[in-house]
């Protein structure tokens, strides 16, 4: 059935199909009194957190938290939020998102719009959800680097009451400059300390696939070292040049990024080495990528891309493969 829908919505514009699933919301009033049920043999609890599944949704498909209801009974074990920004941004011009059908790929250059911090909360406090949320935070776009500690803290106190755990986004390809502050070692240490000072929740660091692996393992010590609870691998490729006729800019998700995700997880956990938490994000597709991450290292797998292509049904359909 999705096969056939897909086709048509994949003559729209991605943009535009996405932001139509808000239509969803028309059920939210029956979803709020019932509760999803999953197998209790894939719950976990990883840094005190309970999760039903370790199958989440990775963060970009909800920037707002508009969509909560709905993942739980697509399958999801959690979802993160975001990218979340202090204050209210457009983002890049539209059209910023391209589909790769015969690659199962997409490419974005979002540069994280977002509803802005309040809205967001109010969002979220209105849906008490049976699963984890996690909250994506991220820097506005012309924020000065002096004032991203003032920032976070800010940020992480407007959520601390709600989220179950934080990740810090410096790896989205997106924004002008981000990705240099992950390799600012002393910059990621003040952070952690600021950040973590002002919650006991989970804190992770999302990192790019396009790391070298010296400045990987470089980052890896400093998680090590710090109250930072681990990290999300990864986000984005700026390696456009993966699919040939794709544009010089922005990011690739999907199945095009596979390779370069585990690679990053396996020498993450090389380094972490079970010290610390790893979160697996890119090009996941089926149970078998799942079972595959989580030999690997992993705690939890969180998907994007592949919900696009393989419809609302693809978290189901990895928990049965899972069982």
């Amino acid at each position: 059935m999705y096969r056939v829908l897909r086709f048509f919505l994949f003559l729209l514009d991605p943009e535009s199909v996405h932001n139509s699933l808000r239509i969803v919301k028309l059920v939210f009033p029956i979803l709020r009194f019932m509760r999803p049920s999953f197998p209790k043999s894939l719950a976990r609890v990883v840094d005190g957190v309970v999760f039903p599944s370790p199958i989440g949704v990775a963060a970009g498909f909800d920037k707002n938290g508009e969509l909560l209801p709905i993942f739980p009974w697509l399958g999801f074990g959690f979802v993160e939020i975001g990218t979340v920004t202090l204050f209210p941004q457009r983002g890049k011009p539209r059209p910023r998102i391209l589909r790769y059908p015969r690659y199962r790929s997409l490419q974005n250059w979002m540069g994280f719009p977002s509803a802005g911090a309040n809205k967001v909360v109010e969002n979220l406090k209105s849906y008490s959800s049976p699963i984890p949320i996690g909250v994506n935070i991220g820097t506005n776009w012309d924020r000065p680097k002096k004032e991203l500690f003032l920032e976070h803290r800010i940020l992480v106190n407007k959520f601390k009451g709600i989220a179950d755990f934080f990740v810090i986004n410096f790896s989205s390809p997106n924004t002008r400059g981000l990705r240099d502050l992950l390799e600012d070692l002393n910059f990621l240490v003040e952070l952690f300390k600021v950040v973590k000072d002002s919650t006991y929740k989970p804190v992770y660091l999302k990192i790019s696939p396009d790391m070298k692996d010296d400045a990987l393992r470089e980052v890896v010590e400093v998680v090590l070292s710090s109250s930072c609870n681990g990290i999300v691998a990864t986000n984005t490729t700026s390696k456009t040049w993966l699919i040939p006729e794709a544009p010089a800019r922005g990011g690739l998700s999907g199945r095009v990024l596979r390779s370069m995700s585990l690679r990053s997880l396996e020498l993450v956990n090389r380094y972490i080495h079970n010290r610390k938490t790893v979160v697996s994000v890119g090009g996941i597709e089926d149970a078998e990528d799942v079972k595959s991450r989580l030999e690997k290292g992993a705690q939890l797998c969180e998907l994007f891309t592949s919900i696009v292509y393989e419809g609302p049904s693809v978290g189901r359909k990895i928990i049965r493969g899972l069982l």
